[in-house]
């Protein structure tokens, strides 16, 4: 899939990790006593598109957004601007729409 890894967990016997392109995330679980590639099991793969709506359904307390094209992309780089995170960037940008709202008496 990709040589990026985002470890899940990992202790003296099992190591998990996802590896994903551009539209789907695969699982896969291990032997960690090993590095032998042999031992890789893979466990599950699933659309990002899938994992969003899993993530929403899973916590209905939450508003979930994600953004992609070149909304993604503005954000991004405005955030970069400013040296924020994009997560924080969007969710200040939000705060300051809904606090001009209230000022408006809207």
């Amino acid at each position: 899939m990709s040589n990026n890894k985002f470890f899940i967990s990992e202790d003296d016997t099992i190591r998990v990790w996802a590896e994903g392109n551009r539209d789907s995330l695969k699982v896969f679980r291990a032997n960690a006593a090993t590095s032998d590639e042999s031992t890789n099991e893979p466990l599950f793969e699933i659309s990002k598109d899938e994992l969003r709506r899993l993530l929403a359904w899973g916590d209905p307390g939450w508003v979930t957004v994600s953004f992609s094209g070149q909304l993604a992309h503005d954000l991004q780089s405005s955030a970069q601007e400013v040296g924020m995170l994009p997560e924080n960037f969007a969710i200040e940008a939000v705060n300051a729409f809904i606090q001009a709202g209230r000022m408006a008496g809207h």
